[in-house]
């Protein structure tokens, strides 16, 4: 007897995580995404180190922030549409930090976008980064008007 109650709790288990796990995997999936800039080498002397992500709604914010960052000619966007999204590592001492979109999904009713911020590892002294100061920054538009959540994971680079 406890033996076929075991069975059946094994069982309704084992459907019920097939049932969930079936559920959140058609609950997302990869939405297409356009980077408008990707940069390191322009930055603001007023502005060290202070790391920000931001999601834009509207014309003037997303001009003011592509002539913040760079000198390139702004790209159009159809904000009835679209939104943007800046994320930006800030000023940093030197070359050896980057920042990459490693993938944005879409869910019922938001969409997510997971960045990965790269730190050079010197530690080792085999190698050095370069001097300047720089800003890595990606500016994306993503073609819908869901909420949108940013995650970042942080990756050590070894040179």
């Amino acid at each position: 007897m406890t033996q076929s109650k075991n069975g059946i709790i094994l069982l309704l288990f084992s459907c019920t995580l097939l049932f969930f796990t079936a559920n959140s995997l058609a609950a997302k999936r990869s939405i297409l995404y356009q980077v408008l800039y990707q940069d390191s080498e322009y930055y603001d002397d007023n502005a060290f180190g202070n790391k920000s992500i931001k999601v834009i709604r509207d014309w003037n914010t997303y001009a003011d922030e592509v002539i913040k960052h760079t000198q390139e000619a702004i790209i159009d966007v159809n904000f009835s549409e679209s939104q943007v999204v800046v994320i930006d590592m800030g000023n940093r001492p030197n070359t050896g930090y980057g920042v990459k979109i490693s993938s944005v999904l879409e869910f019922d009713d938001y969409i997510v976008v997971y960045t990965k911020f790269s730190v050079g590892d010197y530690s080792s002294g085999e190698c050095l980064p370069g001097e300047a100061i720089t800003n890595p920054i990606v500016i994306l538009k993503i073609n819908s008007q869901k909420e949108i959540i940013v995650r970042e994971k942080y990756k050590s680079d070894p040179c």
